[in-house]
């Protein structure tokens, strides 16, 4: 698809958009403060994966299970800020579309991020399975717990396309002023991930004993969990941002501006867990 002429990009389409909510009207200041609350609460429950892991883990494993989780946290995070920082720009881009009525340039705009979003994600993930062993090496992981250390995360690096997958559903909703849904399905998703980690750290109840592993299974369930049930809502509620699964494709004038956008953030939002 071809880059759109500056007449189409600046002029509104006709079709009316289902599921948008218009925050220029009422209090400005009330929109801001209810807009974004739930995008702190979803800051806190993105932690929340990590935190009740490491509960079940410390109180139930063990120490060394403990540091094998903690030791891969900050490798996961980096990752995981880099999704935060390139669906940043899928959310300005659409914002910015919804404000001018170019329903067009919304649904173009989805479709060309989730291209982008989630073959990243695919590629950092295989970056991080084949990388893992010298990755926890430079982290001066200790011997004991190397091996440990290295099952986990391996395996927990299959949580990066749903959490790519979380990041890039919640930009194209807040885009369309909706920031409270995608808290609502990650606050179930962290319920999940409490519950099923003890049945599959100890294997209750009939399900497979996995150990540490356990929860790396657990936090997988929970988020795909969610993010088949954001895509169903989305599909349901908020049309105007709903996939076209059929015509997914990269057009190049959105791709270039979620690059000038996004990449900056990433880079921002990393520094962090990279030092």
């Amino acid at each position: 698809m071809s880059p759109v002429s500056a007449e189409h990009a600046t002029s509104p389409d006709p079709a009316p958009a289902r599921g948008v909510r218009d925050l220029t009207v009422g209090s400005i200041p009330r929109h801001l403060v209810l807009f974004s609350l739930p995008m702190l609460a979803g800051s806190v429950l993105q932690v929340a994966y990590s935190v009740v892991n490491g509960v079940w883990v410390g109180r139930g494993l063990g120490p060394d299970a403990l540091a094998a989780v903690t030791v891969s946290v900050p490798a996961v995070f980096v990752l995981i800020a880099i999704a935060a920082g390139l669906t940043l720009a899928t959310n300005v881009l659409i914002a910015q579309h919804a404000g001018a009525q170019q329903w067009g340039r919304v649904k173009c705009t989805v479709q060309t991020s989730i291209v982008l979003v989630m073959s990243l994600s695919l590629l950092l993930t295989a970056v991080g399975l084949f990388f893992a062993s010298d990755l926890l090496r430079l982290l001066n992981t200790p011997e004991p717990i190397f091996p440990m250390a290295l099952s986990y995360l391996r395996l927990f690096l299959w949580t990066l396309p749903f959490s790519f997958a979380l990041f890039l559903i919640g930009s194209m909703l807040r885009g369309v002023g909706d920031s409270q849904t995608p808290v609502y399905f990650q606050a179930v998703s962290v319920l999940i991930n409490a519950v099923l980690d003890p049945l599959l750290i100890f294997g209750l109840l009939g399900f497979p004993q996995l150990g540490l592993n356990g929860t790396a299974v657990a936090t997988i369930v929970a988020q795909a969990v969610a993010v088949i049930g954001l895509f169903y809502y989305v599909e349901r509620y908020r049309p105007v941002v709903s996939p076209d699964w059929r015509r997914l494709r990269v057009e190049a004038h959105t791709a270039r501006a979620l690059i000038l956008i996004g990449v900056p953030s990433m880079i921002q939002q990393s520094v962090v867990s990279i030092s």
